[in-house]
């Protein structure tokens, strides 16, 4: 499987994080949008929920 990097920026502050999503703001929206899946939800900042899987 190949992957694509994603350059952004992550952000935390003025949100919740649960220990297992973060914000991210993509600097091109569009790589997020070729993205196989469901459509990404941008928040009125631009900013997407990323969920971080099998961190040991």
């Amino acid at each position: 499987m190949p992957f694509k990097l994603i350059k952004g920026t992550f952000h935390v502050r003025n949100y919740s994080p649960d220990g297992d999503s973060i914000r991210f703001q993509p600097n091109d929206a569009g790589l997020i949008h070729s993205l196989a899946g469901g459509r990404p939800r941008f928040n009125g900042r631009k900013h997407v929920q990323l969920r971080i899987e099998a961190i040991v």
